[in-house]
């Protein structure tokens, strides 16, 4: 950890913030980049259908294969914390078909996917590879590219080394943080 006052310390940092910040950082900024490319991918291909246009193979591997990457992403996140999380449930239920949970109580419960649109049965994952991109960009798709937005941004994946300016009656986390290990 680097000491506050930007000193090196035993792991070679001396950018006065800790390395556990940092590497939260680089990871939280890798799966937001991954969230962009999604939806990015997502809106590519949804226009190309919606006006007629020639989807080619590279375009349509290329988004399947950033929608499937952001979503893998995420899932062990969701999984963590699943189990007091009803939200995070239904979004695994309609990514992995029915899903099994445990409950507060101990006790195991099944979570049955809702879609809004008419989804796969056994999920988004499996509907991916059931589909032909190229052929049809289906409504379901949408859903999971926001299910997947909507993810990153619960988890904090998209807040993530941000920069705010802190209101003045609130105290600034940075410095807490950081007075939390002055004396170490």
């Amino acid at each position: 950890m680097a000491a506050p006052d930007g000193d090196a310390s035993a792991n070679g940092s001396s950018n006065g913030r800790f390395e556990g910040y940092s590497h939260y950082q680089t990871v939280s900024s890798s799966i937001a980049e991954s969230i962009d490319e999604a939806l990015s991918a997502y809106a590519e291909l949804e226009s190309l259908h919606a006006e007629g246009a020639k989807v080619r193979g590279e375009q349509a591997a290329r988004a399947r294969s950033r929608i499937k990457l952001a979503a893998l992403k995420l899932v062990p996140e969701l999984r963590e914390d699943a189990h007091h999380n009803e939200e995070y449930q239904q979004m695994l239920a309609r990514w992995l078909g029915s899903i099994e949970v445990e409950q507060k109580d101990g006790e195991p419960k099944t979570v049955h996917p809702e879609f809004s649109h008419d989804g796969p049965e056994n999920g988004f994952f499996d509907g991916l590879g059931d589909i032909r991109l190229q052929q049809a960009c289906p409504g379901w798709l949408e859903e999971w590219v926001i299910d997947i937005r909507t993810a990153g941004w619960e988890i904090g994946y998209l807040q993530a080394g941000r920069s705010v300016s802190p209101e003045p009656d609130v105290p600034d986390p940075d410095q807490e943080f950081e007075s939390m290990f002055a004396d170490y």
